[in-house]
């Protein structure tokens, strides 16, 4: 046995350096494979970046042509003589949605009936009850000033706006459309002259001709006007939406938005369930809020506001303590573009509320 171990140790020895040529050939062969592959990887890297460069740029562009077509459509708009609006309407729902049918020499369904709403909405009372500043005094004498969010200022320039008058926390918003406004958390920290100028756009912009005609904002007089923020325990503040047919309320569309997602739910009236919903593309549904204790009341200020009216949707806050708080009135939400889940309910909804041969609703021409 010895001997045996001692024959293996002498070949060991004798082999010694060939078996370590051989490692340090084989280490070698590793180390330039581990080059070629880590030169593969980097020049993959440098094509990744190279295509997320050239997807960049390409989203840019679509950017700026979806803001070019935008802005084409609404220097259209303005420049169109009112009897060519339609046309300009029509054209537009059927870009945004191919495979509806518009109607509107006979309009039937909810969609149809506000398309041709937002062409002859352009009466004194429905101008003044889409202002976010003149409908106050119409909500005030209608059910009382305690509804109404606190106002802070108002003006006709974005020039004119005294910041140094303002609170801490506050919210500026354009009188005369949507998605105009701009929640302030901390005065302090606010680029004013960049907000001055987004304000002059907001109010260099005539809404009544953004995408679609809307011809309910077209008399607006613009201003900046600054209300008191508000918010609730949770962080947010909801929307309670009340959709009024005949001047009776019909359904709530709950609305939350948190996380920069916006998630809804339609009830109806006694708090059940909507058999329907109505959104775009991007909202999600929610599961429904516990009942308010105070519904009657939501549903009697919504009634008493949409009196008169063949179709309005109410919008209140609601704070912590029940409190409600007017929102707005909206004639045409969404610019009746949503989208109802089941479709049967687009005729279903505009069975509810009627149109006059003058394509005028009822309530809308006169104070």
């Amino acid at each position: 046995m010895r001997k045996l171990i001692s024959r293996c140790l002498r070949m060991i020895v004798r082999f010694r350096p060939s078996l370590k040529r051989d490692i340090i050939r084989q280490n070698e062969r590793f180390k330039r494979k581990i080059d070629r592959l880590a030169e593969k990887n980097r020049r993959l890297k440098d094509k990744v970046r190279k295509l997320s460069e050239r997807m960049d740029r390409l989203s840019e562009r679509i950017r700026m042509v979806q803001h070019r077509s935008n802005d084409t459509r609404y220097l259209a708009n303005v420049a169109l003589p009112r009897e060519k609006l339609r046309e300009s309407l029509i054209r537009w729902w059927y870009e945004k949605n191919p495979d509806i049918l518009l109607n509107l020499d006979r309009p039937q369904t909810f969609s149809e009936k506000i398309q041709l709403l937002k062409l002859s909405s352009d009466t004194p009372l429905l101008t003044r009850l889409v202002d976010k500043y003149a409908v106050r005094d119409w909500v005030s004498a209608k059910i009382g000033e305690r509804y109404l969010v606190p106002l802070l200022g108002v003006w006709d320039c974005a020039e004119d706006v005294d910041f140094d008058a303002l609170p801490q926390r506050f919210v500026l918003k354009a009188n005369h459309g949507s998605h105009k406004l701009r929640i302030v958390l901390d005065k302090d920290s606010l680029d004013i002259p960049q907000l001055r100028v987004e304000m002059a756009r907001w109010l260099a912009l005539d809404f009544a001709y953004v995408m679609s005609p809307q011809l309910q904002y077209a008399n607006v007089p613009r201003k900046i006007i600054a209300e008191s923020y508000l918010v609730n325990s949770d962080g947010c503040l909801h929307d309670w939406k009340v959709w009024c047919f005949k001047g009776k309320a019909r359904y709530v569309e709950f609305m939350s938005r948190k996380d920069g997602q916006l998630r809804f739910v339609y009830m109806d009236r006694e708090w059940n369930p909507a058999p329907f919903e109505y959104r775009n593309v991007d909202d999600i549904s929610m599961e429904p809020p516990p009942r308010p204790h105070n519904l009657d009341e939501l549903l009697r200020l919504a009634e008493t506001l949409a009196d008169g009216f063949e179709f309005v949707r109410v919008d209140f806050y609601r704070l912590d303590d029940g409190a409600y708080l007017f929102g707005e009135m909206t004639f045409s939400p969404g610019g009746g573009n949503g989208r109802f889940d089941p479709p049967e309910w687009n005729s279903r909804i505009g069975a509810m509320f009627d149109y006059r041969p003058d394509n005028r609703m009822p309530g809308a021409a006169t104070e």
